[in-house]
């Protein structure tokens, strides 16, 4: 299993910026994802396996006997993609404006 990121300009603006400014220790975060994916493999799988379950909005439900944690979860989840994908879409229309006339034309070659 290997860890990803979304890739979207937010990463490559950010990630650039990153590397310059604290060099090539940005990459020492491959070690931290190493050691969860470990630590997720012997720990949290053993004891979510035998329950099964195939979502963690299953566990919700299961663990509090009811269907409000679950509905929470879900629009905890939604507005966190809406904001990034917000914010997501302006990073790239930021780094387009610098090839197109307008901040508007940018804007609107994203959403195509």
């Amino acid at each position: 299993m290997i860890p990803h990121k979304y890739l979207a300009g937010i990463s490559i603006l950010g990630d650039t910026a990153e590397m310059y400014l604290f060099g090539a220790q940005a990459y020492l975060s491959g070690i931290g994802f190493s050691l969860g994916v470990i630590f997720i493999a012997f720990v949290i799988v053993p004891i979510i396996y035998p329950l099964n379950i195939t979502s963690a909005l299953e566990y919700l439900k299961m663990r509090f006997h009811a269907r409000h944690p679950k509905i929470v979860a879900i629009i905890i989840t939604i507005g966190k993609l809406l904001l990034y994908m917000g914010i997501t879409l302006f990073a790239s229309a930021i780094a387009l404006q610098v090839c197109s006339p307008s901040f508007q034309l940018s804007i609107y070659l994203i959403l195509l």
